[in-house]
């Protein structure tokens, strides 16, 4: 069958457009494969858009772990979150990682492991959370985004307003 290609321009800012959504869900459809560069298919979900996210649990000496606060106008703004972010085309988990956090904290990461998976479904996505116990990074953790910072004890998590998502994460950690 012909390869659909979506362009980068079918989007903005790596937030997929309503229509740019539709024709990947048309694509999926007629059973056509997909090599838009945002988006990647996981076996086992066939036709659910999903986006690869990594994402970082990182603790501090005294056990805390850093959460940041998702700025006003984007996706479940106001909300608290573990750190991370898309993967890009081509990238590792690993290297997604390693940038996403430097971009958003500053932090250096030099070794992490698994931690847990999750797909959750929103309305709008879908979501893979791949999440890694960051056990190695170094630096001073700054919202280089202009975004909110909190090192919270494991014992306080509960109490800070989290993506429904995260909730396997706290599970985890616990």
């Amino acid at each position: 069958p012909p390869k659909i290609v979506f362009s980068r321009d079918s989007c903005v800012s790596s937030v997929l457009k309503s229509s740019c959504i539709r024709s990947y869900t048309a694509v999926l459809r007629a059973g056509l494969p997909c090599t838009h560069k945002k988006i990647r298919i996981f076996k086992g979900v066939p036709g659910v858009l999903m986006l690869h996210v990594a994402v970082a649990v990182i603790r501090d000496a005294q056990g805390r772990v850093l959460l940041s606060r998702r700025r006003e106008g984007t996706h479940l703004a106001g909300l608290w979150e573990f750190p991370g972010g898309k993967l890009e085309p081509g990238e590792s988990i690993g290297e997604a990682l390693r940038r996403e956090i430097r971009e958003e904290t500053g932090l250096e990461i030099t070794a992490h492991r698994p931690l847990i998976g999750i797909r959750h479904h929103y309305p709008e996505k879908s979501v893979f959370l791949d999440t890694h116990l960051i056990t190695t990074w170094s630096g001073i953790a700054y919202g280089r985004e202009g975004q909110e910072i909190a090192w919270v004890d494991r014992g306080m998590l509960h109490d800070y307003a989290l993506p429904e998502a995260d909730n396997p994460i706290l599970t985890a950690l616990s």
